[in-house]
């Protein structure tokens, strides 16, 4: 579950007992990875059935602005010639330098 209200948002680990706004299906894990990511446009990922979204048709319009995906993925796309550059980016990891 996610609450999300007046620009700010937080993961839920029970109900906060608000009711449902918006109800998010994840049928297809690999959907939504490649959608927040930046590969796949969020209309692909729903017309593929992977995800599903029910609510007011404006909640779910909105749905996908409600993250940093946009850029998120156009940040990875800028630097995915450097794998080092997207641990750091992604994972916040610094990679072993691989020069022998």
């Amino acid at each position: 579950m996610a609450a999300v209200g007046e620009g700010d948002g937080e993961v839920c680990a029970t109900d906060p007992g608000h009711g449902d706004d918006v109800v998010v299906e994840i049928h297809d894990t690999m959907a939504l990875a490649r959608w927040h990511l930046g590969h796949i446009e969020w209309g692909t990922a729903l017309r593929s059935g992977g995800i599903v979204v029910y609510g007011p048709t404006d909640l779910r319009r909105a749905l996908p602005t409600w993250n940093l995906r946009p850029m998120t993925g156009h940040r990875i796309k800028e630097i995915s010639e450097s794998p080092e550059q997207v641990a750091q980016f992604v994972y916040g990891l610094t990679l072993p330098n691989q020069t022998s």
